[in-house]
Order: structure tokens, then sequence, then C-alpha cells
């Protein structure tokens, strides 16, 4: 059985930083939350709105489910490790997906389409 690697140091220390990694990944997560429900509020219309809430909650909350049946086989194909390395990775992948797109370069919020007349 592999041994595990473990980081040691001195025990206020490590808490330290445990709370302040959870603190700044909630606080990211919070402002990131904001700004992703204001883009999707602007960009949909209003007779769209409730359909794009649900298509969006089905693929977070679908999403979640199969990461952790992914993480548990992973888990069990290669250890603790080497699954929270694919984690990683996955996790880097996603935010150079992020830095290419358009979002990243947004300044302001764009405009809102023009409003479908009632038919």
């Amino acid at each position: 059985m592999p041994r595990s690697r473990r980081i040691t140091g001195p025990r206020p220390l490590m808490l330290a930083l445990f709370v302040l990694s959870f603190f700044t990944s909630y606080l990211g997560l919070g402002v990131a939350g904001v700004i992703i429900v204001s883009l999707r509020q602007i960009l949909t219309p209003q007779s769209m709105m409730g359909r794009m809430t649900a298509a969006f909650r089905t693929l977070l909350f679908g999403g979640g489910a199969l990461g952790g049946l992914s993480a548990s086989l992973l888990a069990g194909r290669l250890g603790a490790h080497g699954a929270l390395v694919v984690a990683a990775a996955g996790s880097a992948a996603v935010v150079l997906g992020l830095i290419v797109s358009p979002v990243s370069r947004l300044k302001e919020m764009p405009p809102a389409p023009p409003a479908a007349a009632d038919g």
C-alpha cells in the first residue's frame, strides 16, 4: 500500500491556511454566482427565463452528481492522490477555458436584447 504524502507544519499555521483557503474559495464562488446570474438575466429573454434557469440548475446539480460518481471511480482506480491530481488538472482546464472565452474580456454588462413583441 503506498504511503500517503502528508503536508505537515505547525498546527495553528495549518489550520489558518485551511480556513483561509475555504474562505477565499467560497468568497470567489459567491462573487462568481452573482455575476453568472446577472449575465443570464440580462441576456435571456423574459419569456425564456424559467426554461433557462431550469436547464442551468439541471446541468449544475446533475453535473455535481456525475462528478461524485466520477471521483469515486477515479479514486478506486488511481487512489485518492491520483484522483485529486486529475481533479486539479480538470479545474485548471476550466480556468483556461474561462480565460479564452469572451466573458473574461467583459468590462461592463452587455445590453439586454430587445423585448419580443407579444403575439
